[in-house]
């Protein structure tokens, strides 16, 4: 099976079957793989991990074929196909993103190319044999077509863009107006829809919000293929993948299991190492004495002798590095008052032209620590930046208490460094009385130790730089901190740190970030921004109690039955508690209206089953009977009568699928009503 080549090279034949053994591979002194050797069987999940730098994205070219190993050997089978997720999209074209991304097979492609030109053929009136021979073969390519999924191409396509985050107005846009993480999300739909025998993924959750990852990772469950995914993002690898690959220092270590059971693993893997090594260092002091006291003695000097050369052969254990996980330690500042920040009212538009948010209020309250939510596009990062004051308000009201001190993390203030400067007086730059002791203990602990941190700001790397602003706002005395995706460019050990510190962390803080395992550790609050769906209205904000598995808890609640609607005030109420109180006149009134509410809503949903039901029969019945002229061998003599009835047949299986699907939801709703119906008040 041949793939069109896709913007940045995203499409390779190889097999899904892979074996390394024992390959090297490494750049100048940089050893990225020392004697690596694992095996990817059909149907694996794989997660690719290690701290940046590591080689993960050097092992997906090495398995693509645009890097060469220095030694060892890659044994790939043939025929099969691999779709590969690169971090960046490359060049793109002008052509439109609905085509873009069905535009994936060629084969389906080529068929139709010929049955268009069996078509004009056919419309000549051709010799009986002649006709015969077309109509064979019509037949024969309406069967491949029909395999390929070429007639539910474009509803599978849909709905694969409909679950990344696309709109219908979406897809008759160019793809070269759409941003690079939009770019990236196209490029993936284009993979998931081709259904390659291996796909490999490099950050795949870096450009999707969260209902878009969630979306994601339940796709990818369903998918009967070979998925090897490099990712910092913990709970995606904790759903997806069922073996860990682990790079570290020119070292591959292989896990069974999911990322938490790698951790579990390792640990116990390191407690034994430790044991084994201080077991040999007793062997090797032992062994040491004993050459000590006798090799000048000629009775005992050629057992001295043997135990010496002993030494020299044996293989030191040696203990992974600490590999420098960060260890934030962030300063309490001066205490905040009960509210830090409050937005009252406030109107904001992109040029006055496009709402963001009308009429928002919204408060910052003393040790809240809100994780902000929502669609990519929908406010979250512009209301940050509102709370930090680098935003005005077109219209309503800011008010911040004089002894608030705001600390402002960004990612683009990695560009407002001073690339002429070292590390360390980037520091000092914003050190006040800390002694140079202090800073350079400070930036040890952000893995900038020795000669580290003389390195001018202009050779460090994205993530190093994302460290030295971390570190400089530790000397800001904030009790406020404002956090716009602080984990990017930052590995797991890093974020690892990083959630830790902000556990202990002793003021407020908001943040924005695609990490969910830092969103459940950290959050006790969750804004939800949301657009208007029409994009006439400015985005709504609801505030939900709780971390974020309360948050979809509550979520997933509202989506599939009636239920207490979250509270939309400016986050100042405590988590929803149910209480019995005595059932009063005006406790038995609502009583009754939510048992309507419910009956109506019963109702409907059975209505709905039933409509579903009758539609589903209705077109059985059509399927029969174009399955019943297709099974007429006269028919095909008509080119042009055979291909339509074939693909009425292909669309009518197609929706008698969605029918079905349609009508399991429906169902399963109408359980959960009628539930309700009968004990509304549980």
């Amino acid at each position: 099976m041949e793939l069109f080549a896709a913007p940045s090279g995203a499409w390779y034949t190889s097999p899904a079957m892979i074996d390394f053994y024992e390959v090297s591979k490494s750049y100048g002194r940089q050893e990225v793989l020392r004697e690596a050797s694992f095996h990817v069987a059909g149907g694996d999940r794989i997660g690719v991990v290690g701290p940046n730098g590591a080689g993960k994205t050097t092992l997906f070219q090495i398995i693509l074929g645009e890097t060469s190993p220095d030694s060892g050997s890659i044994h790939k089978s043939k025929g099969l196909t691999i779709g590969h997720l690169p971090q960046e999209v490359g060049r793109v074209g002008s052509q439109k993103l609905l085509p873009m991304v069905m535009d994936t097979v060629t084969d389906l492609k080529r068929i139709s190319d010929e049955l268009a030109s069996i078509q004009g053929a056919l419309a000549v009136q051709p010799g009986k044999e002649e006709l015969l021979a077309l109509t064979h073969r019509q037949s024969t390519l309406l069967e491949q077509y029909d395999h390929l999924g070429g007639y539910t191409l474009k509803s599978r396509a849909e709905r694969i863009l409909h679950g990344l985050g696309f709109r219908d107005r979406d897809f008759d846009r160019p793809i070269e107006v759409f941003s690079g993480g939009w770019r990236m999300r196209a490029l993936l739909a284009r993979i998931l829809l081709a259904e390659p025998e291996l796909i490999l993924l490099d950050e795949p959750t870096n450009h999707l919000d969260l209902e878009s990852m969630l979306w994601l990772e339940e796709y990818l469950l369903g998918l009967n293929t070979t998925v090897i995914v490099i990712s910092h993002d913990r709970a995606f690898l904790n759903k997806t993948v069922k073996r860990i690959i682990e790079l570290d220092s020119g070292k591959l270590g292989l896990y069974a299991g999911n990322y938490d059971y790698y951790v579990e693993e390792k640990q116990n893997r390191l407690a034994h190492l430790v044991s084994a090594k201080a077991k040999q260092a007793e062997k090797i002091r032992q062994m040491k004495g004993y050459i000590d006291r006798n090799r000048t003695r000629a009775a005992t000097a050629k057992q001295a002798q043997a135990r010496i050369k002993a030494l020299e052969k044996m293989e030191r254990i040696e203990l992974p590095g600490e590999g420098g996980e960060i260890r934030f330690v962030f300063p309490q500042g001066t205490r905040p008052p009960a509210n830090l920040i409050e937005l009252s009212g406030v109107d904001l538009s992109y040029g006055r032209e496009i709402p963001v948010f009308e009429g928002l209020e919204a408060r910052v309250g003393r040790d809240e620590r809100i994780a902000l939510v929502g669609p990519n596009g929908a406010g979250k990062s512009s209301l940050l930046k509102m709370l930090a004051g680098l935003v005005h308000p077109d219209e309503g009201e800011r008010n911040v208490p004089a002894n608030v001190k705001i600390a402002y993390f960004a990612q683009h203030q990695t560009e407002q460094l001073n690339p002429e400067l070292s590390v360390l007086e980037e520091l000092m730059a914003v050190s006040g009385q800390a002694t140079q002791t202090a800073m350079r203990t400070l930036l040890g602990a952000f893995l900038f130790s020795g000669e580290d941190v003389f390195k001018k700001v202009s050779v460090l790397s994205g993530g190093e730089k994302s460290r030295l602003v971390l570190a400089k706002l530790l000397f800001s005395g904030a009790n406020l901190l404002l956090l716009d995706e602080p984990t990017n460019h930052l590995d797991i050990p890093s974020r690892s740190a990083l959630e830790q510190a902000l556990k202990t962390w002793p003021g407020s803080i908001c943040l924005v970030t695609h990490d969910r395992r830092l969103i459940n550790a950290v959050a006790n609050r969750i804004w939800e921004v949301q657009p208007d769906p029409e994009g006439e209205g400015g985005a709504t904000l609801t505030v939900y109690p709780g971390n974020l598995n309360d948050y979809l808890a509550t979520w997933q609640k509202l989506k599939t039955g009636p239920g207490e609607e979250p509270s939309k005030d400016n986050g100042s109420g405590g988590r929803r508690v149910k209480t019995k109180a005595r059932k009063d006149k005006e406790a038995r009134r609502k009583e009754a209206e939510l048992r309507k509410q419910v009956g109506r809503e019963t109702q409907k949903l059975r209505e709905e089953v039933g409509r579903l039901e009758k539609l589903s029969a209705d077109k059985e019945a059509q399927l029969e009977k174009v399955n019943a002229s297709l099974a007429d061998p006269a028919i095909y003599q008509d080119g042009a009568k055979a291909a339509q009835r074939s693909k009425e047949a292909a669309e009518l299986r197609a929706r008698l699928d969605r029918l079905q699907e349609e009508w399991t939801r429906a169902s399963l709703a109408l359980e959960a009503a009628a539930e309700n119906a009968a004990a509304p008040n549980d």
